[in-house]
C-alpha cells in the first residue's frame, strides 16, 4: 500500500468471515448481498451558519456596550469597544456576500433491513464510480 496517497473513500473487498464481497465506505462495512437499492443525488449547500452566529454575537456585543453609554450608565470610552465589535460584525456580514455554493454529491444505499447508508463526496466522479459499481454488482446478483 502506498502511504503517500490518501486511502480510497470506498472499496469492494473480500472480508474474512463474511459471505460474499463487502463494500467499505470509510470505516463502515456493508455486505453487497444486504443492499436492496441505491440512488444518487447532487445538492448545493451554502455553509454560512458560523458566520451568521459570529455576526449576531458581535452585533449583540456592540449593542451591549453602546446602549449603556447612550443611557449614561457607562463612560463614553466604551463606545470605542462598541465600534470595534460593530466593525467586526459588519466585516462578517460583508464576507457573507462572497460565500459560494458547494456542490455535494451523495449516493444513498438502502439496505434490506431498512437502514440507509449515505456516501457523500465533493467529487462527482467518485460518486459516479460508486453508482456504476453498485449497478453492475446488483445487476449480477439478480
Amino acid at each position: 500500500m502506498d502511504r503517500s496517497k490518501a486511502p480510497a473513500p470506498w472499496s469492494v473487498d473480500a472480508v474474512d468471515g463474511a459471505a460474499g464481497d463487502c463494500l467499505r465506505l470509510g470505516h463502515r462495512v456493508l455486505r453487497l448481498g444486504e443492499i436492496a437499492s441505491h440512488s444518487r443525488a447532487a445538492t448545493a449547500e451554502l455553509n454560512v451558519a458560523g458566520q451568521l452566529a459570529a455576526a449576531g454575537g458581535f452585533t449583540a456585543a456592540a449593542a451591549a456596550l453602546a446602549l449603556p453609554v447612550a443611557f449614561g450608565l457607562l463612560e463614553p470610552r466604551f463606545v470605542i469597544g462598541a465600534a470595534l465589535f460593530g466593525g467586526i460584525a459588519f466585516a462578517t456580514v460583508s464576507e457573507l456576500r462572497q460565500a459560494s455554493q458547494v456542490m455535494l454529491y451523495r449516493v444513498q444505499i438502502h439496505l434490506k433491513d431498512g437502514r440507509t447508508e449515505t456516501f457523500a463526496s465533493a467529487d462527482p466522479d467518485e460518486c459516479a464510480r460508486l453508482d456504476e459499481m453498485l449497478c453492475r454488482r446488483l445487476r449480477l446478483e439478480d
